[in-house]
C-alpha cells in the first residue's frame, strides 16, 4: 500500500491504475456495443461490491485509455472516436460518475493511442501515440485534460509494435 499509513494513500496515488474509487482495488470498465458504460467495484476477494453507470458514449467512441490524468487517485477514461480522431477525457469520481470532460485535442485517423502513463514524472498520466508509419508522439497532460506539450521521442518502423513499457 502507498501513502505511509496503514488502509490510505496520498493525493493522487493509485495501488491500481484501474481503480475507480480510490480503495486499492482494480475494478473493471464493462463497454456494451450499444454504447453504455458499466464499471464493477470489486472487492479484494474477486466479487463485485456494486456497480456504477458512468454514462453512456456513442458506438463510434473506444475506451483507449485508463488512468488517473488529473491526480486525484481515481481512474480517468480517455476515448477515442476512430472515425474522425476526436478525443474526451472523462473525469471520474470515485462513485464511478463523471464528474466532468475535457477535449485533450484532435490527432488524425492514422494515429492511435499506445498507451497511457506518467511519462515526464509529474503525477499525471500522459498519452503515447503510435502512427502507422511508425512514427511516436507522447502528449504530456496538464491536470485539467489538456495538451501541455508534444514530444518525439523517437520514430522506430512500422513493423515494431508497443509491448511494454516503464517509466
Amino acid at each position: 500500500m502507498k501513502g505511509g499509513e496503514e488502509g490510505g494513500r496520498g493525493k493522487g496515488e493509485q495501488d491500481s491504475p484501474l481503480d475507480f474509487n480510490d480503495d486499492g482495488v482494480a475494478d473493471i470498465l464493462w463497454r456494451h456495443r450499444n454504447g453504455n458504460n458499466r464499471i464493477w467495484f470489486m472487492d479484494d476477494n474477486g466479487k463485485r461490491n456494486r456497480q456504477a453507470n458512468p454514462g453512456r458514449l456513442g458506438k463510434a467512441w473506444d475506451v483507449a485509455g485508463v488512468a488517473d490524468f488529473n491526480n486525484d487517485g481515481v481512474a480517468d477514461i480517455l476515448w477515442r472516436n476512430g472515425n474522425n480522431g476526436n478525443n474526451r477525457i472523462w473525469f471520474m469520481d470515485d462513485n464511478g460518475k463523471r464528474s466532468a470532460q475535457a477535449n485533450p485535442g484532435k490527432l488524425g485517423k492514422a494515429w492511435d493511442v499506445a498507451g497511457v502513463d506518467d511519462f515526464n514524472d509529474d503525477g499525471l498520466a500522459d498519452i503515447l501515440w503510435r502512427h502507422r508509419n511508425g512514427a511516436n508522439r507522447i502528449w504530456f497532460m496538464d491536470d485539467d485534460g489538456t495538451l501541455d506539450s508534444s514530444v518525439n521521442p523517437g520514430n522506430i518502423g512500422k513493423a515494431w509494435d508497443v509491448a511494454a513499457y516503464d517509466v
